[in-house]
């Protein structure tokens, strides 16, 4: 389990890179910036953040139960 949690992981950071660069320019959000790539922009950030929130959670659950917690 622990490996597929590091591979789910390592996905979501490649992830996380490619966003941030695809938001760069976006930063700004000028008057003309395309709604349909900032839609997909936050689409995709909002599902990383929330994979990476329920990866966390059971590795922190993990731990506590390794500790006896």
């Amino acid at each position: 389990m622990s490996r597929l949690a590091d591979g789910v992981e390592e996905e979501l950071l490649v992830s996380a890179e490619w966003l941030l660069e695809d938001i760069g320019p976006l930063a700004g959000v000028p008057s003309d910036a395309d709604p349909v790539q900032l839609s997909r922009t936050l689409l995709g950030l909002a599902n990383a953040l929330r994979v990476a929130l329920l990866i966390a959670e059971s590795r922190g659950r993990r731990l506590e139960f390794a500790r006896g917690e």
